[in-house]
């Protein structure tokens, strides 16, 4: 009689064993200084990736490894020249989306034609002079902008930049169609001092300009058009794909978020955002070279990044906790 070999189960891991080992991440996260080299920026992406696919199991068992310090990985200033570099990129991205989106929702009247209509109605009958109805819109604001750069934007130095893979997946943006700038360069003061006075289709790269980059919607109409004259379906995919016209990202309404349309792959979006922010919470935690995010000090960042209040706060020195992975040597202080 044959004997019957039982199948193995499948792998659900994205990335092969060594990717995933100790000995992967064990010299490139070495406590020392030094310039960035390959090594610590490759891990600080892999890691990344580990934590956008869920690959929990694994990033728990590396942080059990007493010669494993992720906390090497955190943040630019760990390293000399290495601009845009670090975990922390990945907890500002997503705490920023998770904020921005969810603020703006707060306001009806700046995505919501009908709300928009009796709030123009108050304010007229209450005497006071409405803007124009197309200056209400969320996109045009400086927080919106700063977030869809910040969370889309090819970063400064152009190679850490996993963080915004799905960022771009939801908002639909190319590689390069928008750049993330530090505010001491030329382009990043531009930026500061003109986000929220243009609308967003104006803040793409130079590159970009005139390029169409089509959404769900536009395909499907396509699709339809070329049905209406006669074309097979089959025949008319073939050639969309022929000639590069694909849907990119992931919103039925393109540059759109709050568009109605868009509401569940909005819910599933901001879910994702929560779920890597609960995951690099626990992954700092974990293992014998572990320490704590100050949520309070993240979140006060991100708010005061978003919406810009500096009037209303300032900087001062802080202690670096021993157990405090964020390497924070200031913090927000709100002025009373």
């Amino acid at each position: 009689m044959m004997e019957i070999t039982p199948r193995q189960p499948r792998s659900t891991t994205s990335f092969p064993p060594y990717e995933r080992s100790a000995a992967r991440f064990v010299c490139d996260t070495m406590p020392g200084e030094g310039d960035m080299f390959d090594g610590a920026r490759e891990a600080c992406e892999q890691v990344k990736a580990m934590l956008m696919h869920g690959e929990m199991d694994a990033l728990f068992r590396l942080a059990a490894h007493p010669r494993v310090y992720f906390r090497r990985l955190w943040h630019e200033g760990q390293y000399a020249n290495s601009h845009g570099f670090g975990l922390s990129k990945l907890v500002d991205a997503a705490l920023q989306a998770y904020i921005c989106l969810n603020v703006m929702t707060l306001k009806p009247q700046l995505y919501d034609a009908a709300t928009l209509d009796a709030f123009v109605a108050s304010e007229t009958a209450a005497g006071r002079k409405p803007y124009g109805k197309e200056e209400y819109d969320y996109r045009l604001t400086t927080a919106y902008q700063k977030m869809l750069l910040h969370c889309t934007g090819l970063p400064y130095g152009h190679r850490c930049e996993a963080h915004t893979f799905p960022h771009r997946e939801y908002f639909g943006v190319p590689r390069g169609m928008y750049r993330f700038e530090y505010d001491d360069t030329q382009y990043g003061r531009w930026q500061k001092c003109n986000l929220g006075t243009q609308r967003v289709d104006e803040l793409a790269h130079g590159s970009f300009e005139g390029v169409h980059v089509p959404s769900k919607l536009d395909v499907a109409s396509v699709l339809n058009m070329l049905g209406k004259k006669g074309l097979p379906a089959k025949l008319a995919l073939q050639m969309l794909d022929l000639a590069g016209y694909v849907s990119v990202g992931r919103l039925p309404v393109r540059d759109d978020p709050l568009h109605a349309s868009n509401a569940e792959e909005l819910r599933m979006y901001l879910s994702y955002c929560w779920k890597l922010l609960t995951r690099i919470d626990m992954l700092c935690k974990a293992g014998v070279n572990g320490g704590q995010l100050n949520w309070e000090a993240e979140v006060s960042d991100a708010l005061y990044t978003l919406f810009d209040m500096p009037s209303h706060s300032l900087f001062e020195n802080a202690i670096c906790e021993q157990d405090c992975i964020g390497w924070r040597y200031r913090r927000r202080v709100v002025i009373v």
